[in-house]
């Protein structure tokens, strides 16, 4: 949209014809958005790209080159599929909106470099690039849980829970919808719709899970 024929990239005598400047800062935000929504979904589900390198990523917001991927079983923020990155985990499961927002900065470097945008434009994709990500995070994660509205707490102590216990990433919110809305409920029965997924777990687990679940019911 707003593209005349002017500022279409065509091939003109043999040599491309770039786009004038007004519209560059608006295709490095798009692609910072882009960018943005497609990790907050990799989060969502608990995919981990495993090789996050510059070259590994698409304008486009798509997901490409993923050869040691792997999805969350077990949650561990730290984990990797990719063996040669366990000395540092540069590219683990938690690592990877920040490391969606470094590679767009050395893309908005480049951008900079050849005076396609300036200094306050490459910021502002920058930060783009951040609010998408945590709008579509928390709406992800909002839904995930069935929650009217988003709960930072509610859902930062679940993770920790989850982390603690080794909880399975994907079983757990399936068999979360097992659990009924209903205050009445014992302390000692509420968790047995998550026997199969809360595994091994001692008398202070159980209470720490039991105490979320009833803040989780109450919120629902």
């Amino acid at each position: 949209p707003g593209w005349g024929p002017s500022n279409r990239v065509g091939l003109v005598a043999g040599r491309w014809a770039l786009p004038s400047r007004p519209i560059w800062p608006t295709w490095a935000v798009e692609i910072a958005e882009r960018t943005a929504s497609m990790i907050a979904r990799w989060q969502g589900v608990g995919f981990t790209h495993g090789v996050m390198n510059t070259d590994n990523m698409s304008i486009l917001g798509l997901t490409i080159d993923y050869g040691p991927f792997g999805f969350l079983d077990a949650f561990d923020p730290k984990f990797t599929p990719n063996t040669t990155d366990l000395p540092g985990r540069r590219y683990c499961f938690a690592n990877q909106p920040d490391i969606g927002l470094w590679n767009l900065a050395q893309f908005t470097s480049t951008l900079s470099s050849a005076h396609l945008i300036n200094e306050k434009e490459a910021d502002y994709a920058l930060e783009r690039y951040g609010t998408r990500f945590m709008d579509d995070y928390q709406d992800i994660m909002t839904r995930k849980l069935g929650l009217p509205k988003y709960n930072k707490q509610l859902i930062g102590k679940l993770l920790t829970n989850m982390a603690v216990d080794k909880v399975d990433y994907t079983n757990f919110f399936r068999t979360l919808s097992n659990i009924k809305a209903d205050t009445s409920i014992p302390d000692d029965e509420l968790l047995v719709p998550l026997k199969s997924v809360l595994l091994d777990i001692g008398k202070e687990r159980k209470e720490a899970w039991t105490s979320w679940l009833k803040t989780y019911i109450h919120e629902v």
